[in-house]
């Protein structure tokens, strides 16, 4: 089953509850792109307190392009974890014995774990760990509205039985998901197809009507 997720990287409060508000009617979850200013060059807005005491139903896929996503899981707030779909970090920072603690922890909480990376995912040993997503970033983090990198399926077929699912975030349109469908991809993330257009609720429906 191929699923198409809206993708909030959003600097304010304001505009993250704007976008929010616009694709709650067809979206069970979200994606939010958290970043640290370090990771990337970027810092994005995400407060779990203010968002789950408004409580708008949805849960949150978490991305968290940071440089110490063990720290922030470990410090997550119990009483919110009721609300995240799940959490994917990148394989970047996460070396050695790292990778081994993150899955721990975040399988800890009940939720949902994945990895990311704008590498290929030949050589890596990811079977073990069991992961519900391996993200395949379409490109250099940090930013959307980017062009999809051309190597972009090639890694999605690296991908391939390295967890449940493959997924692609970045540069992802309607112009290239049928060629990285074909490459192994199930679950696309989209940010700036969907909100940049006028209807961001009937862009995803188009989506699905025409690839699932």
């Amino acid at each position: 089953m191929v699923e198409f997720v809206p993708a909030l990287l959003v600097h304010d409060q304001q505009t993250f509850e704007f976008r929010l508000r616009q694709v709650l009617s067809v979206s069970d979850y979200v994606q939010v792109d958290i970043t640290d200013g370090t990771f990337v060059k970027n810092n994005t807005w995400f407060d779990t307190v203010n968002l789950i005491e408004e409580d708008y139903n949805v849960k949150y896929w978490l991305h968290l392009m940071i440089d110490d996503p063990l720290g922030y899981v470990t410090n997550f707030p119990k009483a919110e974890i009721r609300h995240i779909e799940g959490i994917t970090a990148h394989l970047k920072v996460l070396e050695g014995e790292k990778l081994n603690v993150y899955v721990d922890l975040v399988k800890s909480l009940g939720v949902k774990v994945g990895v990311a990376s704008n590498k290929s995912y030949k050589g890596e040993q990811l079977e073990q760990y069991k992961l519900d997503e391996v993200l395949v970033l379409g490109v250099n983090p940090g930013f959307s509205g980017k062009k999809m990198l051309a190597d972009t399926a090639e890694r999605v077929k690296s991908a391939f039985h390295k967890g449940k699912v493959v997924a692609v975030d970045g540069g992802v349109t309607d112009s290239n998901i049928q060629g990285l469908i074909k490459a192994g991809a199930t679950r696309f993330y989209l940010s700036s197809f969907i909100f940049n257009g006028k209807n961001s609720k009937q862009v995803l429906e188009n989506l699905r009507s025409k690839f699932v």
